[in-house]
């Protein structure tokens, strides 16, 4: 068989890119699926839309406003399912996957902005109340940073993996994890694994002991705490969760934080009194009785003679 090419016809253009025909599909689907979640946003919030569209000065009745207000978290979960449906399913369904966010998350969504709200309308009414005075100066940045901050708190918060299940069972996809860094741009988070076991000399029946402690550490014991939304010490080298899942998100953190050798131990954990002597030293510089160089020796001077007692 012999190959033979065609010549471009002199002067032809040829087209600068071609989109495929599911790439067009995509983008018509999230764009269809924007356009009814804007529509299902207007129609779940309508009291709010209306309020705002006919009120010439809505700051003026904020706490009426902040109370219409609280049908947006609901109607957010509802929208975010929207998205998480098409990247799953690779087809628009906005007013199904919106009713079906809305209805299954709904409830914790509107305890967050409930919350929210009253932070907001606390700060709000306290603003209200120191204008015009000689506070208002001093206090009234203070106010917007605790109503901004009771926004940002309903969007994330710092916490450990052992709200995973929790998180899982009421946010469902909505709910992400991630660690910090530290300075060179590594993962990096405070935790501990697991506690330390050990059997003494004495034991009477140190076999006994020992069967329990490979019970509660083996592999099956591993599974069991995957199983029930919790992070084992060893994760299973198949384990490999659904993604989009706050479980496939705390995975892929623990091994990069793993991999980096990021993880710090509780403080409290650097010697067998620490903690009584963290705590101790704490009250005593929120009382004034010492100052932060007092405190830092303190700890110090535990943990040198701990060490001190190893050699």
């Amino acid at each position: 068989m012999t190959a033979t090419t065609r010549a471009a016809a002199p002067g032809a253009r040829r087209p600068l890119f071609r989109l495929r025909h599911e790439t067009m599909d995509t983008i018509f689907g999230y764009a269809y699926a924007l356009l009814m979640v804007d529509v299902l946003l207007v129609v779940f919030n309508l009291p709010l839309a209306v309020m705002l569209f006919i009120t010439m000065d809505s700051l003026q009745y904020w706490p009426f406003f902040l109370l219409l207000s609280l049908t947006l978290a609901p109607s957010l979960v509802g929208a975010f399912e929207v998205f998480r449906t098409m990247r799953d399913e690779g087809r628009p369904r906005p007013f199904a996957a919106f009713w079906q966010g809305y209805r299954r998350r709904g409830a914790a969504a509107f305890a967050v902005g409930l919350g929210a709200a009253l932070v907001v309308a606390l700060a709000l009414f306290d603003g209200t109340a120191l204008a015009g005075t000689v506070w208002a100066p001093l206090l009234g940045p203070l106010l917007a940073v605790l109503g901004i901050g009771s926004i940002a708190v309903a969007l994330f918060t710092l916490t450990g993996t052992w709200l995973q299940q929790t998180m899982q069972d009421d946010l469902g996809p909505n709910a992400g994890f991630t660690t910090l860094t530290s300075t060179d741009g590594q993962p990096a988070t405070t935790g501990g694994q697991g506690l330390a076991w050990a059997i003494t000399s004495k034991s009477a029946h140190p076999d006994v002991a020992a069967a329990y402690v490979d019970f509660i550490t083996n592999a099956k014991a591993a599974q069991t705490l995957l199983d029930t939304g919790n992070l084992p010490t060893v994760l299973p080298a198949d384990y490999q969760p659904q993604p989009g899942t706050v479980a496939a998100d705390i995975a892929t953190q623990y091994r990069d934080v793993q991999k980096a050798n990021g993880e710090v131990p509780y403080l409290d954990y650097s010697t067998p009194t620490f903690y009584d002597t963290i705590t101790a030293g704490m009250q005593e510089l929120i009382g004034g009785q010492s100052d932060p160089q007092q405190f830092v020796d303190t700890l110090q001077k535990d943990y040198a003679a701990f060490l001190a007692g190893k050699k």
